[in-house]
């Protein structure tokens, strides 16, 4: 019988609460993984980021700020938030 140690991952890449998505993005990208643990300063586990939270947080915050130049225009933010964005955030 297979059993989680023998395909677990034993040495973690993990990040701190206090560290920037910048930072989740490009070592996740380095070590080509799409999911970080997040650990507290004392190790203790805080939660786990996914590759599409961190992509589309950075997208939300780009178009939060694109919709407050275009509040008297016609296109929706939430469109463009579906069209940027594929997964479901």
């Amino acid at each position: 019988m297979l059993l989680v140690r023998d395909v677990m991952t034993e040495k973690l890449i993990t990040l701190r609460p206090s560290d920037s998505l910048k930072t989740a993005r490009e070592t996740m990208l380095k070590a080509r993984i799409r999911h970080l643990p997040i650990l507290s300063p004392h190790g203790g586990f805080v939660g786990l980021l996914s590759q599409p939270n961190a992509i589309c947080s950075r997208r939300q915050y780009r178009i939060s700020r694109m919709s407050r130049r275009m509040s008297g225009m016609r296109s929706k933010p939430e469109y463009l938030y579906r069209k940027l964005c594929p997964w479901t955030c």
